[in-house]
């Protein structure tokens, strides 16, 4: 029987990342961090998270003039980073206005490591039938968005990409219109998903 790998030893942590570029383009973001337990993971957690943080910075230098910020958390949201029982989390969430465009817009990159194989977890290695999950996750997030915003926007499957895994349930970033706040953040409890789990994820988030 596989066993639950364990995060004792790390606590959430983060950095400062600021810069700028030629184009006149500036960055001053919070980048997710752990500290303590092991070197190989932590440094695993660590390096996944900058490498997020620096495709943001070179599509600023790419653009127009960019000035990129820290996107603010909900009330929920404690931390960027969430060290929970089996996994690593770490979600980005920045503010970025470009000259030219129309309004300022937010972006979400987020890192979920499994610290027994030293991993990134993606959303569908979760799970049997991924396609069938994500659009099971699709009606999950609309029954927990106390918000509304997902009752009057379709979203499709594909675009569920940005989640972190909570001690308490999947926490997704559901993508929608910058009207409505350009994501919703909604957490499913893990037992809603228990019947869509694989045996790897069921080790991951099932309740002993």
């Amino acid at each position: 029987m596989s066993v639950a790998p364990s995060t004792a030893g790390f606590e959430p942590g983060a950095r400062r990342l600021t810069g700028s570029a030629d184009n006149g383009s500036t960055w001053d973001v919070t980048v997710p961090q752990v500290t303590g337990g092991t070197t190989r993971t932590r440094q695993a957690f660590n390096q996944a998270m900058d490498r997020a943080a620096n495709g943001i910075t070179a599509r600023a230098r790419a653009d127009r003039r960019t000035t990129v910020s820290d996107g603010e958390l909900t009330p929920r949201e404690v931390s960027r980073t969430v060290v929970a029982k089996t996994t690593l989390s770490g979600v980005l969430i920045t503010l970025g206005a470009t000259d030219g465009a129309a309004y300022p817009s937010h972006s979400v990159e987020t890192t979920v490591l499994d610290p027994g194989k030293n991993q990134a977890l993606t959303l569908d290695s979760l799970f049997t039938d991924p396609g069938a999950a994500r659009r099971q996750l699709l009606v999950l997030a609309a029954a927990a968005d106390t918000s509304g915003r997902l009752a009057q926007t379709e979203s499709a499957p594909d675009a569920l990409r940005a989640w972190i895994a909570l001690d308490e349930g999947l926490h997704l970033y559901v993508p929608v219109i910058h009207a409505l706040g350009d994501y919703v953040p909604v957490t499913i409890p893990w037992p809603r998903l228990a019947g869509l789990l694989n045996p790897a994820g069921q080790v991951l988030f099932s309740s002993p």
